[in-house]
């Protein structure tokens, strides 16, 4: 370790590239002293977990050391300043923070968390190493968790790119596989993901070799699956891929074939290198299922190529799939083949299975906690069922800068506590306590002196739905977009409006409701931020003026927020009175308008606000007849 000697005259001679490697290197390794002392400081207190068949023949995951059975309960671990971004393992570390985590997860009775290894795992200078900081950090995490009973569960996404630059030894497929698809086809990428993998398991084991029993297994990859492009979307021609077979792609079912075999021989080969290392490490690749495991797509839109998940099952210790609630009382819809003869049926139940990812998003169920867990408890139940599921990780621990979800570290704090838990459902097949049959259909929605959508004008290509919430405009795109309601006559003198807005905090613009002059282009604008609203005028020939109010809106399930509103606008004296969750914050001349003739809702970028206009009265207004 040379680098810890170099002299200042070395440095003074040193090109200016190298001089800040070489002071980078000594930073790191003073930081990863200090990291390696602390790791010091603890013991890995957690055996083996290993798989084997139970007295029906089902596979299962079991303590090494007490011989009891066990189910994996637990979560996905993920730190994002804003998605995507996730800094769990960079600056967003925090020994006190993560030691406070593992107590929470100990005390609902989590024993297994999912963590992602991000690119910045590779070393700053572009060499084909781990960066040390980082897997210090890994490492004490690791460590911290094994403490509290809490095994990790390592996956990745792309292995970083000085890995595959170091195997440059090894030719790429020939003809060469276009696009994101070479990682599976190409050897220079499985020979990349094995070194990459067999890093990290010995810079673990270099810290204590206790640590390895901690890790409850490897996930070689986040969601393996093929994008729609080379070679399954030429359609013609054959391929010969090395040590795997020649294929007709012509032929859908050869092409699904081609897609099982490259699969197989990805997950074998890198298993392998692993293996290598840690003889008995737990080992997986995290895969959708395929709505139908046959056929391949044979023309777009489709965007991803699943594989047969039975394919891989001979080369993995243990499965693992992903499914969210994705749509009002439904799943994505290849998980519902349970008894068919597409893929479900197609799995032997002689290994376990992990639900890696299990969650719902909050918006498909219009943000009712308790029917959003209902419908996870009974997939969890599905699952144990059809798939041999052993193990459930909710998605997410920590849903800063990811809130379509709940967070577990929410949920274990309501009444009934700890939702998805094992201390508050011990048995994953049960129904949870204190919940209530969903209804087949969705409930009607309020009544608003508004009128329903049809009332409203709607910008091309977004649609507006009235929910049990409110107005919810939806659009397949990202973008500004908008539905405005005319008045049956011109507001002269007086409107009073009331409205409730949901919206999502990690939106700082996230629905705007506004009303004014549209013969004029004039406009008074109230739109909701993280941190309050701003309320302002703005239009054709007006000075843009603007008044924020800084009272943080109301929390209601964590991570939505509930905004109550209301405006009374006074032509005549030209001001608008605003009162914000219940308190006036804000009187001001604002109110550049000689009449009101419309009311509108926007949606800014791809927040999905719901706004509910509970009440508007004005000089004019005589109602909307249903």
């Amino acid at each position: 370790m040379r680098d810890k000697n170099i002299t200042r005259k070395e440095l003074a001679q040193m090109p200016r590239l190298s001089l800040l490697s070489a002071i980078g290197r000594v930073v790191a390794m003073l930081a990863v002293a200090r990291c390696v002392a602390a790791e010091n400081d603890r013991t890995a207190s957690v055996p083996r977990l290993g798989v084997r068949q139970d007295k029906d023949g089902r596979g299962e995951f079991y303590n090494t050391a007490t011989d009891k059975s066990v189910l994996w309960r637990g979560t996905n671990h993920c730190r994002f300043i804003t998605y995507p971004g996730d800094k769990t393992f960079e600056e967003l570390y925090d020994q006190d923070y993560t030691e406070a985590m593992f107590r929470e997860m100990h005390a609902a009775g989590y024993n297994v968390v999912r963590v992602f290894l991000r690119k910045d795992v590779a070393a700053t200078d572009g060499t084909a190493m781990l960066n040390e900081a980082y897997m210090a950090n890994v490492v004490d995490f690791i460590r911290r968790g094994a403490a509290h009973g809490v095994y990790t569960y390592l996956t990745t996404g792309w292995v970083p790119d000085a890995y595959v630059a170091a195997t440059a030894e090894f030719p790429e497929a020939q003809p060469k596989i276009q696009g994101t698809n070479n990682h599976y086809f190409s050897e220079r990428f499985v020979r990349a993901y094995g070194r990459y993998w067999g890093d990290v398991l010995r810079r673990v084991r270099a810290a204590d070799p206790a640590l390895l029993t901690a890790i409850a297994g490897i996930d070689l990859k986040n969601e393996i699956s093929y994008h729609w492009g080379d070679p399954f979307d030429q359609g013609e021609g054959t391929l010969t891929v090395p040590d795997v077979g020649i294929f007709n792609l012509a032929s859908p079912r050869e092409r699904r074939q081609l897609a099982n075999a490259v699969a197989v021989r990805w997950v074998r080969e890198i298993r392998a290198m692993v293996k290598d290392v840690d003889p008995d490490a737990l080992v997986s690749v995290s895969a959708w299922f395929a709505k139908d495991a046959e056929v391949l797509p044979v023309a777009p839109p489709a965007k991803h190529v699943a594989f047969d998940l039975a394919a891989i099952q001979d080369v993995c210790d243990f499965l693992d799939t992903h499914f969210y609630v994705a749509k009002w009382n439904q799943p994505y819809t290849g998980y519902q083949d349970w008894d068919g003869q597409k893929h479900a049926s197609r799995l032997r139940l002689d290994k376990p299975m992990v639900i890696g990812e299990i969650g719902v998003f909050r918006d498909a169920v219009d943000y009712d906690l308790a029917k959003g867990m209902c419908l996870l408890a009974d997939f969890q139940a599905k699952t144990a069922e059809h798939l041999n599921a052993r193990g459930w990780l909710h998605w997410l621990w920590d849903a800063r800068g990811f809130e379509a979800f709940w967070s577990d570290q929410w949920l274990i704090e309501r009444n009934p506590p700890n939702w998805m838990g094992p201390t508050g459902r011990p048995d994953p097949a049960a129904a949870p306590l204190a919940y209530k049959p969903i209804p087949a259909k969705l409930p009607p929605p309020p009544p608003t002196p508004l009128g329903p959508p049809e009332r409203f004008r709607v910008s091309k290509g977004a649609t507006l739905t009235a929910t049990p919430y409110g107005y919810l405009l939806t659009a397949p795109k990202t973008g500004t977009f908008s539905a405005r309601r005319m008045l049956d006559k011109p507001c002269l003198k007086r409107l009073e409006l009331q409205a409730t807005v949901h919206y999502d905090r990690a939106k700082h613009r996230c629905a705007t409701l506004r009303f004014g002059d549209s013969r004029a282009d004039r406009w008074l604008e109230l739109e909701m931020v993280w941190d309050g609203a701003q309320c302002r005028l703005r239009g054709e020939a007006v000075a843009d003026a603007k008044v924020s109010i800084r009272r943080p809106p109301i929390p209601y399930d964590g991570h939505m927020f509930i905004s109550r509103i209301a405006i009374s606008a006074d032509l005549a004296a030209k001001q608008v009175t605003l009162t914000f969750n219940g308190a006036e914050t804000a009187t001001a001349g604002l109110l550049g308008l000689d009449r009101i003739d419309a009311v509108e809702i926007v949606r800014n970028h791809d927040a999905q606000s719901h706004i509910a206009i509970t009440k508007l009265d004005s000089d004019t207004f005589q109602g909307v007849p249903e």
